[in-house]
């Protein structure tokens, strides 16, 4: 995992792609239009061969073949009527979901999101750590300082849109906003999420030598106390036993918690 080599861009749509692939939704995209908001084109999610590969390789089959199907279909992008929020309409396994995007005057991303309808998948080995979160705990993951992001309890596109109007009002002055803006607003907080991503591999290493200088640090006090240079080094191996593999399992938790969150294809919108 490496900042400079995010292995997952957002872009905007070509033409080719937006006929080639079925419109996720339409209904949903149909109920943005009756409001007056109008089709402007569509949001892929690029994700390089090598980290799909990397991120499907946990999941089960069928969560594999869902991403490797869905991942790059353009979301559906629609402007508003007065030019200055997105409506991105997305795959969010098997289930709609919809972002309102603005960008305030001075740069600030302002979002209103419809909610999961469904739990995400998680891969095999961490599903277990599902029990600890939640879904609103979990589509909020992408937040990142500076930006306002608010779940609306709705699934109805004209309730969405007034709870983004509000939204707005408490936020601030918006901007016009494009899809390629849009984009470069996503790249940006992958990034963010990305080198916090990699601090966290690192706290990860920390883990496991802290584990080590403490067990050092028994075996060595351990041989003083008993005066017994050898029973010190049994104690520290015995605490070295003990606490490794505690770390090191902590350790992986953290990592693969945190990149799977970050790399999440569809995880909200394309």
């Amino acid at each position: 995992m490496r900042v400079d080599d995010p292995g997952l861009t957002y872009r905007p749509a070509t033409a080719e792609e937006l006929t080639g692939n079925a419109e996720l939704f339409p209904e949903v995209g149909a109920a943005f239009e009756a409001l007056g908001f109008r089709r402007s084109g569509g949001v892929v999610e690029d994700v390089t061969p090598a980290t799909m590969d990397d991120l499907v390789s946990g999941f089960e089959p069928q969560a594999q073949a869902g991403f490797r199907r869905w991942t790059h279909v353009p979301s559906t992008a629609l402007t508003s009527p007065d030019g200055a929020t997105l409506a991105l309409v997305g795959w969010f396994w098997d289930t709609p979901v919809v972002e309102l995007a603005s960008i305030l005057t001075d740069g600030r991303p302002v979002l209103t999101r419809t909610p999961w309808q469904v739990d995400p998948p998680w891969p095999i080995a961490i599903q277990r750590y599902w029990k600890h979160t939640d879904r609103p705990t979990e589509q909020l993951f992408d937040d990142v300082p500076g930006r306002s992001i608010e779940i609306a309890d709705t699934q109805d596109p004209a309730v969405l849109w007034e709870a983004h109007q509000a939204h707005l009002a408490r936020a601030g002055e918006p901007a016009p906003v494009t899809v390629a803006v849009y984009c470069a607003m996503r790249n940006v907080a992958h990034r963010v999420n990305l080198r916090t991503a990699v601090r966290m591999n690192r706290l990860a290493s920390l883990l496991v030598i802290a584990a080590g200088v403490l067990a050092f640090l028994v075996a060595a006090v351990a041989g003083v106390l008993l005066d017994n240079g050898w029973a010190g080094i049994g104690i520290g191996l015995a605490c070295l036993v003990v606490l490794l593999p505690v770390a090191s399992r902590l350790s992986w938790v953290v990592r693969h918690v945190r990149r799977w969150r970050v790399a999440y294809p569809s995880r909200q919108v394309s």
